[in-house]
């Protein structure tokens, strides 16, 4: 890829980190900390490394230490969207239409911080080189899911296709 090209697509990127205050699952789980730094520093300091923009949309009063100020913008989330109820791309239009953000943004969601710059960098010039509008990082996941049913108004759906229930695991497609 063009060195400079890429160079003047990096310029146009923000960051958003969201990290709501009230977790489900795990109490106070984006100021979790793994090797002395929280969920929330972990994917900020991804950020920084790039030298992107970063946002933190949250409505935790105190979301990162003081030696962040200045370097990281922390946008107060409204609070109908600070709920478990409320969608991602609730969140990032409301930030984007607030704060008239443009250009190419990347949410890093805390609650996956095992992702390296390395693999940033791999995604944004896959972007930039493709003609894609959204790139999403994933990883291989055990394809048993596949035989799995949900329950949908007292009655019980495959989660994909009928063919896959009474398949051998190995002729399942990769999930």
């Amino acid at each position: 890829m063009n060195s400079f090209l890429f160079g003047r697509f990096m310029k146009n990127i923000t960051i958003i980190v969201p990290a709501r205050a009230g977790s489900v699952g795990v109490k106070n789980k984006n100021l979790r900390k793994i090797k002395g730094r929280s969920l929330i520093q972990r994917a900020v300091d991804l950020g920084l490394r790039g030298n992107f923009k970063v946002i933190v949309t949250t409505d935790i009063p105190k979301p990162l230490p003081v030696e962040y100020k200045g370097l990281v913008t922390i946008y107060k989330r409204p609070e109908h969207l600070s709920s478990h109820t409320a969608n991602m791309d609730s969140v990032i239009l409301d930030l984007i239409k607030t704060i008239k953000l443009q250009g190419t943004i990347i949410l890093l969601q805390p609650a996956s911080p095992l992702r390296t710059y390395r693999q940033l960098m791999e995604i944004l010039e896959l972007y930039v080189s493709s003609s894609c509008t959204l790139c999403i990082s994933g990883s291989r996941e055990d394809n048993n899911i596949l035989k799995n049913n949900i329950k949908l108004n007292d009655k019980y759906e495959p989660i994909s296709s009928n063919k896959y229930l009474f398949s051998n695991r190995q002729d399942l497609p990769l999930v």
